[in-house]
């Protein structure tokens, strides 16, 4: 992600001097550096995808087991560890069903 959008900077400089002998509009640069964006965003979620579905099919149950050690590390109450990992659970589990979801 970073190597891609760094590269948002050198395209639009590339564009700015190799198309328009060194000037550029601002909504043309806005539009370059939207698009190398959505570029970039989608390779990275479709990898996630592919990594999720493959590699770490059980990446909800990790997380989850995470966060409740995080909150009994930091002396959180049963009753705010009990609500968070119910509330943990149940984003995972929406998360592992909903495509659209862990797209997002």
């Amino acid at each position: 992600m970073d190597l891609g959008f760094s590269l948002i900077f050198v395209a639009i400089k590339n564009y700015r001097d190799t198309h328009n002998n060194g000037q550029i509009t601002f909504g043309k640069g806005l539009g370059i550096g939207l698009w190398i964006t959505l570029i970039a965003s989608t390779i990275y979620v479709i990898i996630w995808m592919i990594d999720f579905s493959y590699f770490v099919p059980d990446f909800g149950e990790k997380y989850t087991a995470q966060m409740v050690a995080e909150l009994k590390a930091s002396g959180a109450s049963a009753a705010e560890i009990k609500k968070q990992g119910a509330a943990m659970a149940a984003t995972m589990a929406k998360y592992k069903s909903n495509f659209v979801f862990r797209a997002m």
